[in-house]
């Protein structure tokens, strides 16, 4: 914390006299009771001593009986004030260590929150302070001030330490501190810190953070918006999306194309990593494959295009995807896989495995990609997920993978179009109580005629 509010050595308490603890008051007390019982008890015995019927011996009993007591006021006189008055030098020497030891502000107060004293931090601190005459409190917000006042009313404990943090005009220039009362040895001191460093970098990184959220905001729309190509809802493939990136912008990549009424094309795919880089070469992928659909090649000649025409952009990420095309006249799929997991017709409530194999794209190697074909009936469903869904953490801490993803999600397989895919997250994520680990994205292709 910076400031120095311990007295004396914790050991050294432990060693200390009851007397350290005497007030002034107690001690004259003390002084002035053990003064008259002094008193009397000498001049009992010195009007004996006068006595002349006494005899000489018994006169040198009471003689000795006065040296006793003399003896024993003065012994007593000069132990109760030497602790006294070294209890007092000591707490002036603290003081004085408080106040003037340290490089913090501090100002030595009275229960009603009057200056006593300051040490010399605060008396150079205070000329530079147009209003130096003003009470110390009527600088701080007024709201700490308020704070400060009701605490010193209801009273401070002892070795009790409160907090604040206030704005102080210094000059002109809004200076930042850290206001601490502390109670210590019956004594109320008010310390401020100088945090006006530390609370521009706060500021600083804020504004930082602020400007980020802003720009990834603006990554997210924008992902939409390329991301968010008109899908088919009425023709021959009614199409229902899902999509909850694991952050504000997503890896994964969904995208489709027609250039007639009698085929479709569609990508589905996963850059590695998360952020804002991931989603960036997604939108990059997004884009370029608007292009290779033009070219009328085959899906697995579709993705070794997308690999030349992204491969310059990145040497960071892979990407991982599955090309498709769909021909309305015979219901034929063609497919190819990039290194991405299998896809499953759903078929009168079974799931089909689309089996193929492929490279992933974008890396230093040059991918091998494979063309397959399947044909489909009418209701049937393509159903395309992201890794996302299946590589959660399960109850038991472990990974689902892909195998007990489909047999979790299989009694789903009869629900309508429009209701499966939000059954299916709320399964895995509700159900299960999964934990997601990356982004996820479902798809689903149902041939309607």
């Amino acid at each position: 914390m910076g400031i120095v509010m311990v007295f004396v050595n914790r050991a050294e308490e432990k060693e200390k006299s009851r007397f350290e603890t005497i007030r002034p008051q107690t001690f004259l007390g003390l002084l002035i009771f053990s003064v008259i019982i002094l008193l009397v008890f000498f001049f009992f015995h010195l009007t004996i001593f006068f006595n002349s019927e006494f005899k000489q011996e018994e006169n040198l009993v009471h003689l000795q009986f006065l040296s006793f007591a003399l003896i024993l006021f003065l012994s007593y006189l000069s132990y109760y004030s030497s602790h006294y008055f070294y209890d007092r030098k000591k707490q002036e020497e603290t003081n004085s260590i408080l106040l003037h030891g340290t490089f913090d502000i501090i100002f030595w107060l009275n229960e009603e929150g009057s200056l006593l004293a300051k040490n010399d931090q605060a008396k150079k601190w205070m000329k530079g302070l147009k209003s130096s005459g003003s009470s110390i409190l009527s600088l701080l917000d007024p709201e700490v001030a308020e704070s400060i006042l009701e605490k010193l009313q209801e009273g401070l404990a002892e070795e009790e330490i409160i907090k604040w943090e206030s704005q102080i005009d210094y000059g002109g220039v809004v200076f930042f501190y850290e206001i601490y009362l502390h109670r210590s040895h019956g004594q109320i001191f008010l310390s401020l810190k100088n945090i006006t460093d530390r609370k521009k970098a706060e500021i600083a990184l804020l504004d930082s953070y602020k400007t980020i959220a802003e720009d990834l905001e603006i990554a997210r729309e924008t992902q939409k918006i390329i991301m968010s190509s008109p899908l088919p809802k009425k023709e021959f493939v009614h199409v229902e999306s899902f999509y909850k990136p694991y952050m504000s912008v997503s890896g994964d990549i969904i995208g489709s194309y027609s250039k007639d009424k009698d085929s479709y094309h569609f990508i589905f795919g996963d850059v590695t990593g998360h952020g804002t880089a991931s989603g960036m070469i997604s939108c990059a992928v997004a884009l370029a494959f608007q292009t290779t659909v033009r070219e009328e090649l085959s899906p697995a000649a579709g993705l070794q295009s997308l690999h030349k025409i992204l491969k310059s952009i990145t040497h960071a990420h892979l990407l991982s995807a599955v090309y498709l095309s769909i021909s309305k006249s015979d219901k034929r799929l063609k497919y190819s896989y990039a290194g991405h997991h299998s896809c499953y017709v759903i078929r009168n409530g079974q799931f089909i495995e689309l089996e193929g194999k492929g490279h992933p794209l974008l890396s230093i190697i040059e991918p091998e990609t494979f063309d397959y074909e399947f044909i489909l009936e009418k209701g049937d469903r393509l159903f395309l997920f992201s890794d996302g869904l299946f590589e959660i953490l399960d109850r038991s801490g472990n990974i689902l993978g892909q195998k007990a993803f489909i047999q979790y999600v299989s009694p789903l397989a009869n629900l309508r179009s429009d209701l499966f895919l939000n059954k299916v997250w709320e399964k895995i994520l509700i159900e299960l109580n999964g934990k997601q680990l990356d982004d996820m994205s479902m798809l689903l292709l149902e041939i309607s005629e």
